[in-house]
């Protein structure tokens, strides 16, 4: 258990955590291959094993995300539209509602994970939420992947060969997070993990980068098989 974030989460090289999501044929393809970051009270969280396309993360060079006045970016739409409709009904009932931090942060070259955890989620937490089933990886998420040997590292230097060979969330490709700029001044950015495995900076909403969605399980969600290899993931009841 990560001390602080009151969770439970798979880290290093490369852990048994794979589950199949969406299909129930004898060998799961890859479309459906999903990861388990953790559990995060009562509810298994996954991350999608690979990248469902390059997207923006707004179309206007702005990053405002504002539920209380429905205002929100294109990413919210990509993910929860786009990627849900994809979805069959009997898989669909099992994700969750989950109240997602979409209020951002600011960035610093010396954060460690713990620290962009207290930013986005924990105790220096600006707590705008939102609503939603499907949504991005937080910064923390990927810092947390990492083997615990580095989690007193910045996110600044994961791109030390070391760390991204010890981090299962990397995979050689930059993605956006979750996690917005915050500051007045930098309101037309967002945070992404860069292809070397580093994190050190936030890119123009208006870029392009990879996402991958992320998602909450029903906490009444059991399990039928499964060793969480990639040749044979996890599987769930229905």
């Amino acid at each position: 258990m990560e001390q602080g974030t009151n969770s439970y989460r798979y880290s290093g090289a490369n852990p048994n955590n794979y589950i199949c999501f969406g299909s129930d044929e004898n060998y799961c393809p890859t479309d459906n291959l999903y990861r388990i970051i953790g559990i995060f009270e009562n509810n298994i969280k996954l991350i999608k094993n690979i990248s469902i396309g390059n997207f923006i993360w707004n179309s206007e060079l702005d990053n405002t995300w504002l539920p209380s006045k429905e205002i929100y970016p294109d990413i919210k739409n990509t993910v929860n539209s786009t990627f849900l409709s994809d979805l069959d009904h009997k898989w669909l009932n099992i994700i969750k509602e989950h109240e997602w931090h979409v209020g951002g942060m600011d960035w610093n070259s010396s954060y460690t994970a713990k620290n962009y955890y207290d930013r986005e989620i924990g105790i220096n937490s600006n707590n705008i939420l939102d609503n939603m089933k499907i949504g991005l990886m937080y910064v923390s998420d990927y810092g947390f992947a990492a083997s615990n040997n580095y989690w007193d590292y910045s996110l600044y230097n994961y791109s030390n060969t070391d760390i991204r060979e010890n981090n299962w969330m990397f995979i050689d490709i930059s993605e956006w997070t979750i996690s917005r700029y915050y500051t007045q001044d930098r309101a037309i950015d967002a945070f992404y993990v860069r292809s070397d495995g580093s994190f050190n900076g936030a890119n123009f909403v208006t870029g392009y980068n990879n996402i991958r969605p992320c998602f909450y399980l029903n906490s009444n969600v059991e399990y039928s098989s499964g060793n969480g290899t990639q040749s044979d993931p996890f599987r769930i009841k229905l």
